[in-house]
């Protein structure tokens, strides 16, 4: 149905349902923020800021209220901000990429177009973790991910940081980083 008004708050949830944000940590809480302008600034309409949030589906199908009311979550909304709170051409920036969990179909992909997109940023050093969380404190098993390494990889099966489930502690982990 194509309404000739805006939708409103009742057009799409129950009176007793309730829309709750799932706030993040702000890294400003931690520390200084370089604020350097994005550099998809003038490449992209769709810059996000603090107030870009995503709301999960909602369904009205078949939906009865029974009176408790049902939450539904907002989440902060991905993609490339105004400003970026840490300079990414300062020499010591640098990203780590780790998969953990099962294989998926696309694992690949996601780790060559994530190399792609930190260039377009312009961190100098991508690593790969191989082994999941467990990775993070075997330093010496880190491979670099250059764009030439992941140009092709979409290509191949599997994934080239390996998966594992389980985790190494926490303190070690926050150490070797």
């Amino acid at each position: 149905v194509i309404l000739d008004r805006p939708l409103e708050r009742g057009d799409v949830l129950q009176k007793n349902d309730d829309v709750r944000r799932l706030e993040v940590m702000h890294l400003s809480g931690k520390f200084p923020s370089k604020n350097v302008l994005s550099p998809f600034n003038g490449l992209t309409k769709n810059l996000q800021d603090d107030d870009s949030w995503a709301v999960q589906a909602f369904s009205l199908t078949d939906r009865v209220d029974s009176g408790k009311g049902t939450p539904y979550y907002q989440m902060m909304r991905a993609g490339p901000r105004k400003s970026l709170f840490f300079d990414p051409k300062d020499g010591s920036s640098c990203a780590a990429i780790l998969t953990c969990g099962d294989l998926c179909p696309g694992l690949n992909c996601v780790i060559r177009e994530l190399v792609k997109t930190l260039k377009v940023y312009g961190i100098p050093r991508i690593y790969g973790i191989r082994n999941g969380f467990n990775g993070i404190s075997q330093r010496d098993s880190w491979i670099e991910l250059t764009e030439e390494l992941v140009m092709e990889i979409h290509l191949d099966g599997g994934c080239i940081l390996g998966a594992a489930g389980g985790h190494d502690s926490a303190s070690r982990s926050a150490a070797t980083l």
